[in-house]
């Protein structure tokens, strides 16, 4: 967390950290996070906080690379369901749509050599007001130009696997509504298989609101593999 302080005897952090005893929550230091990286110019500079729509986007596309390059392990945006185990997934990227990935979700062992290639670009190109240039765009290329050709699903290079689009995306961006629909004898499981986890596209959806025991496909979802956290939310979240 960003933050120096939390209140853990309440709220959901509280009750997450009752059921999962595995699960810690750390404040971080970032001039530790970026330390010895190729990110630490660019993050000490603020460019990315000055003349921007997204500071926070453009400082979580640094610290997913520079955190897991320093540490290793596995990186996921907030706006997913996981719906399966992804504690087997090593050094794998997801295809996002034809020919592109992503970074929302991704593994890769400490100082992997791509996520050094990553953070290199990002420092020599980054952009503050150019939506995805510092993030899908930039992966993308750094991927395109180490595999040495068009990207697909199931390609392996430089220690990389790019993962079919089902995998980390079975949602596609222009059906990001779908799942914010009511259904009947919904079966998540049957709707995305050989799916670890659904991205929901926070950017075009942070503004739709989620009714408990409507039968939505977000609440339907939630209930199964997210009950704690549901069970804690109001009736309208």
């Amino acid at each position: 967390m960003m933050s120096q302080v939390v209140d853990l005897r309440q709220g959901v952090a509280g009750r997450l950290l009752e059921h999962y005893h595995n699960l810690r929550v750390v404040t971080v230091d970032l001039r530790q996070v970026f330390y010895n990286t190729p990110l630490m110019d660019l993050y000490t500079s603020t460019v990315w906080n000055h003349n921007t729509t997204w500071p926070a986007v453009s400082l979580s596309n640094m610290i997913r690379l520079a955190l897991v390059w320093q540490v290793g392990g596995l990186y996921s945006d907030n706006d997913v369901v996981c719906i399966a185990s992804l504690t087997h997934l090593k050094n794998v990227i997801g295809i996002v749509r034809e020919k592109r990935v992503n970074g929302a979700v991704f593994h890769f062992d400490r100082h992997h050599p791509m996520l050094e290639a990553f953070m290199k670009q990002l420092s020599e190109v980054f952009s503050p007001n150019v939506w995805g240039i510092n993030g899908p765009m930039l992966v993308t290329k750094v991927l395109k130009m180490a595999c040495g050709k068009e990207l697909a699903a199931g390609d392996k290079c430089q220690g990389v696997t790019l993962l079919h689009q089902r995998a980390f995306y079975p949602l596609r961006v222009t059906n990001w509504k779908d799942f914010f629909t009511a259904l009947s004898g919904v079966d998540v499981l049957k709707m995305f298989p050989n799916s670890y986890v659904i991205h929901l596209w926070n950017k075009l959806s942070h503004s739709t609101p989620i009714f408990k025991d409507s039968g939505m496909l977000y609440d339907e979802t939630a209930k199964l593999f997210c009950p704690i956290t549901r069970e804690g939310a109001p009736s309208v979240y």
